[in-house]
């Protein structure tokens, strides 16, 4: 099982090595990740391919030819987690970019928190 973490470490590596799009295994967890950040519009793509199982992200970048985000930061991890509440959400929300908060109702953005009302773990910051 691939954490979210590890996804992230995977997302820079490819964007050091200047891919276009990235495979990783079919998971539930996975695909709601990147499904965010379809939504959110920062990758272009997520196609599952069936016969293999794969993922197949593609990346995003603007017409000068940089990524969509210039930033994804790992802000908790397993030695220590940052849990935050409904208001500190709307404290952080005001600032540039997206955290994703993982929450008991799943993986969400500090603006679905903010409407939705819910605190939780956060995972990551894009800008």
């Amino acid at each position: 099982m691939i954490s979210v973490i590890k996804i992230i470490v995977i997302i820079q590596n490819a964007i050091k090595a200047n891919k276009r799009y990235i495979y990783l295994p079919y998971q539930k967890k996975i695909n709601t990740f990147f499904k965010i950040l379809f939504l959110c519009g920062l990758i272009s793509y997520v196609k599952k391919n069936s016969s293999n199982n794969l993922l197949k992200i593609g990346l995003k970048f603007k017409k000068n030819g940089k990524l969509a985000f210039e930033t994804i930061k790992i802000l908790s991890k397993p030695s220590n987690p940052i849990f935050i509440n409904t208001t500190e959400c709307s404290k952080i929300a005001q600032g540039v970019g997206i955290f994703l908060i993982s929450t008991n109702k799943g993986l969400k953005t500090n603006q679905e928190c903010i409407k939705q009302k819910l605190g939780g773990k956060l995972i990551c910051f894009l800008n």
